[in-house]
């Protein structure tokens, strides 16, 4: 099964699809959102959930510096921070 979305990148995503391309779950999306870790999406006119490319590079960031594992405050901290010195936290 493919991880392409089912649009081209430049469309906006459904929850499910970026999901897909993150290869995560929505349920996972839902839960970084709720807990404020990264912003939430634009909504559509039936209120769901809609990825451009920025929304979906946020959520690789902070799903990379979990997997290198920092804990999800730290992670989200660093995103807000434009990064920071995500080498230094590592290597610390």
């Amino acid at each position: 099964m493919s991880r392409e979305p089912s649009r081209t990148m430049g469309a906006m995503l459904t929850i499910g699809e970026a999901a897909r391309l993150l290869d995560t779950t929505p349920r996972t999306l839902r839960f970084y959102h709720e807990r404020g870790l990264v912003p939430e999406p634009e909504r559509d006119e039936l209120d769901h959930r809609r990825y451009d490319i920025g929304a979906v590079h946020a959520l690789k960031q902070l799903l990379t510096l979990r997997d290198l594992g920092l804990p999800l405050a730290r992670c989200a901290e660093l995103l807000r921070d434009g990064g920071g010195d995500v080498e230094e936290e590592l290597l610390a």
